[in-house]
């Protein structure tokens, strides 16, 4: 599929988003509904019609070629699917010009099937320039084979960090939102699933840690300390993006700029991009994010004017560290605790810091260590209950919580480049 052609289409999507929204609300004889519906009947003459949308296992094809999108257009096209599915149909044929009493036939039909099943009431065949076909063998399933969970949370985080490197090529423009909040909900799937894996595959992965791999890192710290504390979904979310963001605007191949100067860069990106041409503008994501970078960039910034920025200072600040400048190696996990602990109520908050121990452990998952018997593993997550310092260790193939206090081992890593 051509740019040009995944261009139109994505647009005649938004129309047919638009058309089930506006007819949910208002219904089919409003104002606002009727010229949701003329615009998509523009929108399908640009499209070089006829415009065939396969609405299959939540991806959208036309003409059975994936439709590319992203975070924010997956989602909404998501709900015209959804909506298919209630009315027992997973295709939409749109001819050159449809009749407007079609369209808005169409939208009456895709507002009912956001309500849920009503199997049985839509017409055979849809109606004149306006077809409805059902496929049979696309239709979602109660069963579904069962994907392993360190394979599911390994699969969030190359996406999150592809995201994260699609930010990363865009430095200096308006900072893109649906690619960042995209990475921040793939982080937040993989946590969902299995946290102590997330933080360890992050950790221990192959690969050098650039700007990219930090600031996802930086994020997901983020999202892990307000998760432990309970914090709702807006403000988690809202934190890590400006975490992410701070990175991919802060970090250099080797540290990275003082937190100010970069808090005041990206405020310039955040508020000069777009927001959605649907949306009446007040978009409360973006409202927060905005919100939790300001306040970093201000020349007498107070920590307390917003509880979350000691939080992001802190996350900055120990991925900042993750490379230190002149040398050639990274630090772990465990070293930037440490350092954070010996910061703590100096250049660092207290509280958070207390709150990071309280969420990674003493010992943070991917930490390399030394059992009572001499044995070497690596820390999987929590173990014993009654000690932190007893994890869950991974030993060759087997795990196991030790019998004894566990030692850290030196953890930084050497490149390609630095001599054993």
């Amino acid at each position: 599929m051509s740019e040009s052609s995944a261009a139109d289409t994505r647009a005649v999507l938004e129309s047919l988003f638009l058309l089930m929204r506006m007819t949910g609300l208002h219904g089919r004889q409003h104002p606002q509904t009727n010229h949701a519906a003329l615009v998509l009947g523009r929108c399908v003459a640009s499209a070089q019609p006829p415009v065939v949308l396969q609405f299959i296992a939540g991806a959208v094809f036309r003409d059975r070629a994936l439709v590319p999108l992203d975070a924010e257009r997956y989602l909404r096209s998501a709900a015209v699917g959804r909506a298919l599915e209630n009315l027992e149909v997973q295709e939409i044929a749109l001819d050159p010009g449809p009749p407007l009493p079609s369209l808005l036939s169409l939208g009456e039909a895709l507002a009912r099937g956001q309500q849920g099943p009503v199997a049985g009431e839509m017409p055979e065949g849809g109606w004149d320039g306006a077809r409805l076909r059902d496929i049979p063998h696309a239709r979602w399933g109660n069963d579904a084979e069962q994907v392993d969970t360190e394979v599911f949370v390994a699969a969030q985080l190359a996406l999150a960090l592809a995201d994260t490197e699609a930010c990363a090529r865009d430095a200096g423009t308006a900072w893109p939102w649906a690619r960042g909040l995209s990475a921040i909900r793939r982080l937040e799937r993989a946590l969902a699933q299995d946290g102590p894996a997330t933080a360890r595959m992050l950790e221990a992965a192959p690969g050098a840690w650039g700007p990219e791999r930090r600031s996802l890192a930086a994020a997901l710290l983020a999202l892990r300390v307000l998760e432990s504390l309970g914090a709702n979904q807006g403000t988690r979310r809202a934190a890590g993006h400006a975490a992410l963001a701070l990175g991919l605007t802060g970090y250099a191949a080797r540290e990275g700029a003082p937190l100010e100067r970069t808090a005041q860069l990206l405020v310039q990106r955040l508020v000069s991009a777009p927001g959605a041409s649907h949306r009446s503008g007040v978009e409360p994501h973006r409202i927060r994010v905005a919100a939790l970078v300001h306040p970093l960039g201000a020349d007498e910034a107070k920590p307390r004017a917003h509880a979350v920025l000691g939080l992001l200072r802190l996350a900055y600040e120990l991925e900042v560290l993750r490379c230190p400048a002149g040398v050639t190696f990274t630090l772990t996990a465990a070293d930037l605790l440490a350092h954070a602990a010996q910061e703590a109520g100096r250049s660092l908050d207290a509280g958070w810091v207390r709150a990071l121990v309280h969420a990674l452990g003493v010992v943070p998952v991917g930490s390399r260590v030394q059992l009572p018997d001499g044995r070497e593993g690596v820390v999987l997550g929590e173990g014993a209950e009654d000690d932190p310092w007893r994890p869950e260790v991974l030993v060759g193939q087997e795990r196991l919580v030790p019998s004894g206090r566990v030692r850290l081992l030196s953890g930084r890593r050497r490149t390609a480049k630095e001599p054993a």
